[in-house]
């Protein structure tokens, strides 16, 4: 019985031993391997071919880190044995961690074997270092949305500062008019400056609920870098700084299909980019045609970009200065939307740059010229306003301040103005009157709002063009507006250019 019990319990010891989870092997005091089993050869991908006798060749002393020590000697003067962390790159190329435990065997007082217990811990080392990749991630993620929230605050209470200061100056009584007009002129560039702001963060918050349409069609490429030209030449010139644009191709064939709005986008944030951060010397911006590609860019002779920050830049929330002592103000959200424009037409953008020699950013977006069809273009930017003397406008608007500017917009164009102070008059007007070419309609009104008045308007002539203009502009309402029967949308406040660009479309 007791033979048969000492087999028994011998069997399962070997099974023990055989099929462990742990790497065993079994060695005298010179570290020469006496039995070792299965998942040892694994660990060390030896397979079936065992190739050292000593197991101390299978820990190079280069991969034991900072410890001066052999790793023999780590063992042998080890009083109290305690777990070596291990960096191990195996025959097959495969990285592993390694915690090794040994124990010695003792007999008479003297240690006569070492019993070496591996554990791969690989999966667990990658687990924490991914846990801490997040965790870092995550930080600064917080940080960036911290440091974003306190540059916001900086952004939008500037030009308030500069909003509501000035306007309470211009009711002082002995105000001479070269201090009205200088007034006024800051109000009004405090007031651009925070509607561009606004403007960028409901793009950004378009682009992160995906939603985002590119709108292409035809129009002259010459006109819009003419307009995007006029547009900064003062700022240029009261810097006194040289300013050029260079279209690639002659005016009457630059006409393209592509999404206008978006390349006007990108090209004005670039510019003023540009002007924001060169104090001398010149800029220039144009495009030249590459093949299937149009490759803008817009070069600078400013402070430049350190090449570490040249993904950086790209990034939402980022700046190449990102520090409470930076000279320059910003969201830092521009370059962000212009990238992912860019991509969503099908483009690319990058940059060239010497740190206190300049900057070049390029882009590409795929080039469709138009051949044929009606090819004249603008004179020039700024040219005159339409003569739309026979037509008729209907303005659905409910706040009277809002029906003044929009007037006040249209008095040069001659046009025929209709108002309607809610949905219900608007529809009444439409009924009776026949001669309506276009209607301005506001969503938010009394009685009956926008929506509901279009899709009334558009049941009885659908083929009447309706402008939604509202203060609602976040992501969707764009397509809300186009679902009733809208034909265009413009948000408030509504700038002059952009409203007579509009109507030109629909106005023939």
């Amino acid at each position: 019985m007791g033979a048969e019990y000492y087999t028994n319990s011998q069997v399962l010891l070997d099974l023990v031993w055989e099929n462990n989870i742990f790497g065993l092997a079994l060695t005298d005091m010179e570290g020469n391997i006496q039995k070792f089993n299965r998942t040892f050869l694994d660990i060390f991908d030896a397979g079936v071919h065992f190739g050292h006798k000593n197991i101390y060749k299978y820990f190079p002393n280069s991969d034991l880190g900072e410890n001066d020590k052999k790793f023999p000697e780590i063992i042998q003067d080890n009083e109290n044995p305690l777990p070596i962390l291990f960096n191990l790159s195996t025959p097959r190329g495969n990285e592993k961690f390694l915690e090794i435990h040994y124990n010695f065997q003792i007999e008479k007082g003297k240690r006569i074997s070492i019993l070496f217990i591996i554990q791969d811990i690989t999966i667990q080392k990658h687990t924490e270092w991914e846990i801490q990749k997040v965790k870092e991630q995550t930080e600064e993620s917080e940080r960036l949305k911290a440091s974003f929230l306190a540059k916001m605050s900086h952004e939008i209470r500037t030009p308030m500062n500069g909003i509501i200061g000035f306007s309470s100056m211009l009711l002082d009584p002995d105000l001479n008019d070269e201090k009205r007009h200088q007034f006024v002129d800051i109000i009004t560039e405090s007031s651009n400056q925070l509607l561009d702001l606004i403007d960028d963060l409901i793009d950004l918050s378009k682009i992160e609920a995906h939603q985002v349409e590119i709108s292409n069609k035809e129009f002259f490429l010459n006109d819009l870098t003419n307009d995007i030209f006029a547009y900064f030449a003062p700022t240029a010139e009261s810097k006194g700084i040289e300013f050029i644009v260079s279209p690639g191709l002659p005016l009457p064939e630059s006409k393209i299909i592509s999404d206008e709005i978006k390349v006007k986008q990108v090209l004005n944030n670039l510019v003023s980019n540009a002007l924001k951060f060169t104090h001398e010397g010149r800029i220039e911006f144009g495009y030249q045609i590459d093949q299937k590609e149009i490759q803008f860019f817009v070069k600078d002779t400013g402070i430049g970009i350190e090449s570490k920050y040249y993904k950086t830049i790209f990034e939402r929330f980022r700046q190449a200065d990102d520090t409470d002592t930076r000279q320059y103000g910003g969201t830092g959200i521009g370059l962000p939307i212009s990238k992912s424009y860019i991509e969503l037409m099908g483009g690319r953008i990058w940059l060239q740059s010497k740190l206190n020699f300049g900057s070049t950013f390029y882009f590409t977006l795929p080039y469709h010229p138009v051949i044929k069809g009606d090819m004249s273009a603008k004179s020039s930017p700024g040219s005159n306003l339409p003569n739309w003397n026979k037509k008729t406008v209907l303005i659905a608007e409910d706040e009277e301040i809002n029906f003044l500017y929009i007037t006040e917009v249209l008095s040069g164009t001659n046009v025929n103005i209709l108002i309607a102070r809610n949905g219900l008059e608007a529809v009444e007007i439409v009924k009776t009157n026949s001669n309506i070419d276009l209607i301005l309609m506001d969503i938010k009104m009394p009685e009956m709002n926008g929506y509901e008045a279009t899709k009334i308007i558009k049941q009885h002539k659908p083929g009447l063009p309706i402008i939604a203009q509202t203060a609602y502009a976040m992501a969707g309402d764009r397509e809300i507006a186009l679902s009733v029967g809208c034909d265009d949308y413009i948000s408030k406040p509504v700038k002059k250019d952009k409203l007579i660009s509009i109507l030109l479309n629909y106005m023939h």
